[in-house]
């Protein structure tokens, strides 16, 4: 492979004479290497704010996740509304009404 790299050498060596010696090709390679440049700036900066939001999206679904390490703080039925019929509590059952504790009754 490195041998077909070195048999265009010469090939390169005409090419930039020539550009060289005709300012206005000059100019036009310039033209053509700042393009390049840029786009391959835009690549790179495309690339890194692609994996970010990737990375973020995966931390929040592991956030959101039933088995992820962070969990959401529990909260009662009777705090949000009820999107369905109401459900009958069989007999036997036994509900626990309780209020959180009080900002003195709290331990510290």
């Amino acid at each position: 492979m490195v041998r077909y790299w070195f048999s265009l050498s010469p090939l390169v060596v005409i090419l930039t004479v020539v550009t060289l010696a005709l300012p206005w090709l000059g100019l036009i390679v310039l033209m053509i290497f700042a393009l390049i440049a840029l786009a391959s700036l835009g690549a790179i900066g495309w690339g890194i704010v692609f994996v970010l939001e990737r990375v973020v999206r995966a931390v929040g679904r592991l956030r959101h996740s039933p088995s992820g390490t962070l969990r959401q703080p529990a909260t009662l039925s009777a705090a949000r509304p009820s999107t369905g019929p109401p459900r009958s509590m069989p007999a036997g059952a036994t509900v626990v009404l309780a209020s959180p504790p009080a900002e003195s009754e709290r331990l510290t």
